[in-house]
């Protein structure tokens, strides 16, 4: 039910649209569902947060039993990149949903907040020199249970597949950060998406085959998010009057 790619286009090319124009009944009632007409970007930011902690509790919840201690750091996704910058001082203002853990600590003077965190579930993520979000993604997966070779076979290969994204992602932004001081740089070009319509593909091919396996549930959340992206950047070019991303328009 979610938009295809020459909705999406529909959609990022109408230049007079108003911010929620168009996307009733196109598959994205989860993502909209609260949302205001007249939010403000940090509100935006706040509302995305929270429905991420939704998907993410529904998610964990629906695994079965033995995936108890990966649900639980599942659920930490959405805050787990604020924990850095808010042991480095920052403020996410009004950008945190009420329900963040990480509220308490936000508050606090930067000096307290390091003790805050050590008090709560992110503690385990304070570990050693990593940063948290390194702890956690190695934690999270550490935490998938042993599973038979039938079941395990589609998360393996999910877990190879979010990998591969993931590392490629980073070198993209190592190279982006680096591309600023060097002349003449081949940075990869910011707004084509290449990892996420790569991923999208990839995970609509795991979802072939038998479809009772934990990873099916998983394979659909990321579909979700991945479409939870698209929105994203579609409401801020909207609400912020910049260009649309060349992923949605399909120009580069």
């Amino acid at each position: 039910m979610l938009p295809d790619a020459h909705a999406w286009r529909g959609l990022a090319l109408d230049s007079r649209a108003g911010l929620l124009d168009g996307l009733d009944g196109i598959g994205l009632d989860f993502w909209l569902e609260g949302l205001s007409p007249n939010v403000s970007p940090d509100g935006l930011e706040r509302h995305f947060q929270g429905r991420v902690r939704t998907l993410m509790e529904g998610v964990a919840a629906r695994l079965p039993d033995e995936w108890d201690a990966f649900g639980a750091h599942l659920t930490r996704a959405p805050d787990i990149f604020w924990v850095a910058p808010i042991l480095a001082g920052d403020d996410p203002g009004t950008r945190l949903d009420a329900d963040s853990a990480l509220q308490r600590a936000a508050r606090a003077a930067p000096e307290q907040r390091r003790g805050l965190l050590g008090q709560g579930p992110f503690s385990i993520y304070l570990e050693g020199p990593e940063p948290p979000e390194k702890v956690w993604r190695d934690r999270l997966m550490d935490s998938i249970p042993r599973l038979s070779r039938g079941e395990g076979r589609p998360v393996a290969r999910l877990v190879r597949t979010l990998g591969a994204t993931l590392d490629a992602k980073s070198a993209d932004f190592e190279q982006l950060a680096d591309s600023a001081d060097l002349a003449g740089s081949t940075a990869p070009v910011p707004g084509l998406w290449r990892h996420h319509r790569s991923l999208e593909d990839r995970l609509f091919v795991l979802l072939a085959g038998d479809p009772f396996h934990p990873a099916l549930i998983l394979i659909h959340a990321l579909l979700e998010l991945l479409a939870m992206e698209k929105l994203r950047a579609l409401l801020l070019s909207r609400l912020l009057g910049w260009a649309p991303p060349a992923a949605l328009t399909g120009r580069s």
